[in-house]
């Protein structure tokens, strides 16, 4: 079904498109403000604003590993054991530097200005004021995210719950390598990215664990979509929507699908207003998908190099999207 722009507010008027030849893999995708931000695999990054020609800046010497945003500012990790934030107009700030100069693999920013990273089999939190404190994991880190009270620390055979507020760290077992982790916005339930095609969730509250099967390949990408009703997630020929009910059932048995395509899905992103994902595909076609009636706009066209990254701004009026030859978009909506 395809998706009448001019019905609802929860359809999109294309009023601008940017295409975007980084010349170099695109990684990562962050957005500050209206200026979309690509992480390049040189190291570099390429930033496009809605208003304004596109330019490239470079942190640091060296390779850039590791990148997010929090409200204000960009961290970047570094292959020299440097972490920097940088914010537009100013130049690079080094935060830290790791005593041993080991591989900043991972950094993670909250907008209370809690930042963390990894480095080895060690993860250090830095609050607001300054404290730094750090734990070591069972084995390199596979990705950090923080909810409102803990750091989630995704490693080899489960995750690792470093409190924000000083207490002892908490390990949750599951067996296999854990490469990415995502909190439900209330924090009391999370799902782990596996190498495996499957994700694993965890209840913190009610102490429950869940199985969620059937992807044709690695889950590279999650989404929750705004308000927290569903986890949309990548790795199958489909858009998969699993219903999230908190807190006694968390996560139904079996999700959704919807956007059914030839290729692979490799990329979502949720909407951060509105019940609508965008969705990218292994052949480099992107569609919008509306959860409620199942209404698609075909938003990018195959091009034969797979989505690797789709963000969109704060507002929601903007979606950026990167493909593994260096190509993309950044597009404005009214």
């Amino acid at each position: 079904m395809l998706m009448n722009v001019n019905k609802t507010s929860e359809n999109f008027v294309v009023t601008d498109i940017r295409k975007v030849e980084a010349g170099s893999a695109i990684d990562r995708i962050h957005f500050l403000g209206d200026t979309a931000i690509f992480v390049l695999g040189n190291g570099e990054l390429l930033l496009q604003p809605e208003n304004g020609e596109a330019r490239r800046i470079t942190l640091f010497d060296g390779a850039l590993l590791s990148s997010t945003v929090s409200e204000a500012a960009l961290f970047a990790g570094s292959d020299s054991g440097a972490v920097v934030r940088w914010t537009p107009g100013a130049d690079p700030e080094t935060i830290a530097t790791d005593e041993k100069l080991r591989w900043i693999d991972h950094v993670a920013a909250d907008d209370d200005g809690s930042v963390a990273w990894a480095a080895g089999k060690q993860v250090f939190l830095r609050k607001p004021g300054g404290e730094t404190r750090s734990v070591d994991t069972p084995s390199t880190a596979g990705a950090l995210a923080f909810s409102n009270s803990s750091l989630g620390i995704a490693h080899y055979n489960g995750v690792t719950l470093m409190s924000r507020d000083g207490g002892s760290p908490k390990t949750l077992a599951f067996e296999g390598m854990h490469t990415g982790i995502s909190f439900h916005p209330d924090g009391d339930f999370f799902v782990t990215r596996m190498r495996d095609p499957v994700l694993h969730g965890w209840c913190l509250k009610e102490g429950g664990e869940y199985a969620m099967e059937g992807y044709a390949e690695a889950v590279r990408s999650v989404s929750w979509v705004s308000g927290g009703q569903w986890l949309a997630t990548s790795g199958a020929r489909y858009l998969a929507l699993w219903p999230i009910r908190q807190p006694q059932n968390p996560i139904s048995n079996v999700p959704i699908l919807l956007a059914g395509y030839r290729a692979v899905s490799t990329a979502v992103a949720c909407h951060p207003h509105l019940g609508v994902v965008a969705v990218g595909y292994a052949d480099g076609a992107v569609l919008l998908v509306r959860i409620e009636d199942e209404a698609e706009i075909l938003i990018k066209n195959p091009s034969g190099a797979a989505v690797v990254a789709l963000e969109w701004n704060a507002f929601g009026s903007q979606l950026a999207i990167g493909c593994n030859d260096g190509s993309g978009r950044a597009i404005s909506f009214a």
